[in-house]
């Protein structure tokens, strides 16, 4: 239903009993509404408006993507923002595409990705770090896909990235 390492857990909230109940208890409602917080979701609003996510993306077997997904929840900011994220990939051999899409499309599956095929995105080395903007109009659900390069890359091959995930009110 979720995770939540407590080491991930701000100091401010293990510190004072009320942040710590408060915290406890919107985690435990988001994971009864089945958003499945610590598991790749993220939700953000006022109080919490940056997140940061570690994971892996490994260069394709099979075709020409094999993402990792990060769901990125702001509609909690009604009047908009810009999202912004901020990756750091790791040191391993592979390179890596980052795109971010709307919740409700699909990540590019084909060789070839436009421009108009997503609202965002950035090809990493490794050991390298880039950023992704997109100023949104009203609150919505995002998608950022992470995969590695099929062609720079052996098959099946993996890195690990951080991205930091952000969100400045209209």
């Amino acid at each position: 239903m979720g995770r939540q390492p407590i080491s991930e857990v701000h100091d401010d909230i293990k510190l004072n009993k009320h942040l710590r109940e408060e915290y406890y208890l919107t985690f435990f409602k988001d994971s009864l509404d089945g958003k499945q917080p610590g598991l790749g979701n993220i939700i953000l609003y006022s109080e919490v408006s940056a997140q940061e996510v570690m994971d892996v993306f490994r260069s394709p077997v099979v075709g020409f993507a094999d993402y990792t997904v990060v769901v990125i929840d702001t509609r909690a900011f009604e009047n908009g923002g810009t999202l912004t994220i901020d990756i750091e990939t790791g040191r391993a051999d592979a390179d890596g595409y980052f795109y971010l899409v709307d919740g409700d499309d699909d990540l590019p599956t084909t060789e070839r990705v436009t421009k108009d095929m997503v609202l965002a995105r950035t090809w990493l080395e490794p050991n390298e770090t880039g950023q992704l903007t997109y100023h949104f109009e009203q609150g919505q659900f995002f998608k950022l896909g992470a995969t590695g390069c099929n062609y720079r890359s052996e098959k099946g091959n993996t890195n690990a990235f951080k991205a930091r995930i952000f969100v400045e009110d209209n």
